[in-house]
C-alpha cells in the first residue's frame, strides 16, 4: 500500500545513480529495517556503531534506542497531541496506520552535501483517510486530503 501512495504521489524521480537516489534507496531500506526488525545486528543499511539520530539538535540516539521505543516515537517525542513517551513501539505502528491507510510515504526530494556527511530535504506523504487518535483520546477523521511533511 505504501508503494502505491508513493509512485501516485511523488514528486521527484530521480536519474538512476544520482545521488538524490542513492539517498533515496538508503532511506526507505532504513524505513523497513526500523520498522520491521527488531534486532538492530539485523539491520544492513547502516552502520550501527556509528547511527545517531537527533531532531533539531536534540539529544541523539543510537540504533538501539531507536529500535526499542520505535521510530515516530524517538521522531515525534512529545507534542500537543502525540506521546512517544506513552506508546510502545508497536501501538504507535498501529496508530499512524490508522492514520494513513494508504501509507505514509517518503521521498528525498534534494541533496545539498555529499558524503560523508548527507545533508538532504525530504518528503513523508500521505493521504489523511483515517482517523488519528491524540494522546487524549480524541479521535480526528481524515478527509482523504494529502498531508505532506517537509524537512
Amino acid at each position: 500500500r505504501v508503494n502505491k501512495t508513493y509512485f501516485q504521489h511523488r514528486t521527484k524521480v530521480h536519474k538512476e545513480g544520482s545521488l538524490e537516489a542513492v539517498v533515496s534507496k538508503i532511506v526507505k531500506n532504513w524505513e523497513v529495517e526500523s520498522h520491521h526488525i527488531a534486532d538492530i545486528h539485523h539491520w544492513q543499511t547502516m552502520d550501527i556503531k556509528a547511527f545517531k539520530a537527533a531532531v533539531n539538535g536534540g539529544c541523539p540516539c543510537n540504533a538501539q534506542l531507536m529500535a526499542d521505543v520505535g521510530p515516530y516515537n524517538m521522531l515525534l517525542g512529545e507534542t500537543k497531541d502525540y506521546s512517544g513517551g506513552s506508546q510502545s513501539f508497536e501501538q504507535s505502528n498501529k496508530t499512524f496506520s490508522a492514520t494513513f491507510p494508504e501509507g505514509f510515504a517518503w521521498e528525498c526530494l534534494e541533496v545539498f552535501s555529499g558524503p560523508p556527511n548527507v545533508l538532504f530535504k525530504w518528503r513523508h506523504f500521505g493521504p489523511y483517510s483515517g482517523t488519528f487518535t491524540d494522546k487524549n483520546g480524541k479521535q480526528y477523521k481524515g478527509n482523504g486530503e494529502m498531508f505532506n511533511l517537509i524537512g
